[in-house]
């Protein structure tokens, strides 16, 4: 078969069999070659232009889809067509080529301190005949709410990565290693230091007497297991703490949501682990925290992400802190 004839189908086929990618982005390539033969048939690859990708995401994006999910598609895509180019299959990417649809700016979700303090007293209830599960959720809900730290730095943090006496967490990208740790949830393979807040720093020294084993935040039996395994540790397997980790967390929320519609209070966001990283990059913002430095210690590639996705804006505070610098005359006039 020559390269100049290789349809979209015949293209991921060999995508499949031959790029060195885990399985879940195999699966979201193929629903993203799926979607672009339904929008532009079974095409030749090689004549795909830049105006046929912008019609896949344009016809996407009537269909219902959310804007976030056609620029994930349409990356998708280019991912192929990348790999297709690097093996000589094919010479042009027209989907790295073209414009991606700009995801509306939307308001991050954030907890406030009263939320905050509905999920760790909710996690104590919810825990209470493990005490070992009580410090673990504190220290969770702690240090994502206060360093910034993404669910999978959190799973992976051993003990050798935090220095006590510094009250710091040194996050550090590690690949699987038989019977020692499975692969950091880190993105860009970048290693950082975040900073601990006195309460943190607290809930891990009473979390190192009663959880010793070399994973704090993962219980003690799926510690053993994933340690004991031998060989690189499948993707299902490795996944499955993840699941664990947001199962709990949702039984949490809904028993502070409970207790707070007992309370007559709305119920809180329906967020997850990530929300708690954006409430504390919130939190730096408003402290007055260098927007460089939190893009630092949040593992953020560009600072405009730190400031456009992450930062939640209290509008009403920050009108009365214009007006507050107004009338102290602090503006040049």
């Amino acid at each position: 078969m020559e390269h100049g004839s290789v349809t979209l189908s015949q293209l991921f086929k060999f995508f499949e069999a031959a790029a060195l990618v885990q399985g879940s982005t195999k699966h979201k390539c193929r629903t993203a070659v799926r979607k672009a033969i339904a929008a532009l048939g079974d095409v030749v690859a090689a004549a795909v232009t830049v105006p046929m990708a912008g019609e896949y995401q344009v016809k996407m994006r009537d269909s219902g889809m959310s804007i976030a999910s056609v620029r994930s598609y349409a990356g998708s895509m280019a991912q192929v067509f990348t790999w297709a180019i690097e093996n000589r299959l094919l010479a042009g990417n027209p989907f790295a080529e073209a414009r991606r649809m700009r995801p509306l700016r939307r308001e991050p979700v954030t907890f406030d301190p009263e939320e905050l303090a509905d999920l760790k007293s909710a996690a104590a209830d919810k825990w209470r005949r493990d005490p070992t599960a009580q410090i673990r959720w504190f220290f969770i809900i702690e240090i994502g709410s206060t360093s910034a730290l993404r669910a999978g730095e959190i799973q992976n943090l051993r003990w050798e990565d935090i220095d006590l006496e510094t009250a710091t967490i040194h996050v550090q990208y590690r690949p699987d290693r038989f019977g020692e740790h499975w692969e950091w949830g880190t993105k860009g393979l970048t290693d950082r230091l975040a900073p601990m807040s006195q309460e943190s720093l607290e809930a891990a020294y009473r979390l190192r007497e009663v959880a010793a084993w070399r994973y704090p935040t993962l219980k003690r039996c799926t510690c053993e297991a994933l340690q004991a395994r031998v060989g690189s540790i499948p993707e299902l397997v490795r996944k499955q703490p993840y699941q664990d980790f947001y199962i709990e967390l949702r039984g949490i929320r809904e028993l502070a949501n409970q207790r707070r519609r007992a309370r007559g209070v709305g119920p809180m966001k329906n967020g997850g682990i990530h929300c708690l990283r954006k409430t504390a990059v919130s939190d730096w913002a408003r402290q007055g925290v260098p927007m460089a430095d939190a893009q630092y210690v949040a593992g953020h590639r560009s600072m405009m992400t730190t400031r456009e996705y992450y930062v939640a804006v209290d509008h009403s505070h920050a009108v009365e802190s214009v007006r507050a610098r107004i009338n102290r005359g602090t503006w040049a006039r």
